[in-house]
């Protein structure tokens, strides 16, 4: 079978984003700090977890604040109580953040403190 000429670059799992990237950095004082829990993520009102399963070939670190996954030759896979696992073929090193909901119709809503100009006064703020 040949291999995928265009491999996965980004992968989502509920509010979890991977973006693959080419290394994790090295970044000149910053000390990169394992993540042995292997939890990528906790739900705030489930507690629900992202982690990698026991049997995968991962390890997390964490540099500078940015968690990424470094993923070896015999692939990981990421899971989760309310989502589909996903698997990550390896060697391969992903970044990961949080998905933030934003709401961009909230700037345009009145303002009960500031009345109905409440997008104007902020923007003069």
């Amino acid at each position: 079978m040949a291999s995928n000429p265009f491999p996965r670059q980004q992968a989502q799992q509920g509010d979890v984003l991977f973006q693959r990237v080419e290394a994790i950095p090295e970044r000149r004082g910053a000390r990169p700090r394992p993540r042995p829990d292997r939890i990528l993520a906790k739900g705030e009102t489930t507690g629900h977890a992202h982690r990698l399963t026991e049997a995968s070939d991962g390890l997390l670190v964490e540099v500078d604040g940015v968690l990424y996954m470094q993923v070896g030759p015999g692939g990981a896979e990421v899971v989760h109580d309310e989502h589909k696992p996903i698997a990550f073929a390896g060697p391969s090193v992903w970044a990961i953040d949080i998905v933030r909901e934003y709401d961009h119709f909230a700037a345009t809503r009145p303002d009960a403190d500031l009345g109905e100009n409440a997008f104007i006064r902020r923007i003069a703020d």
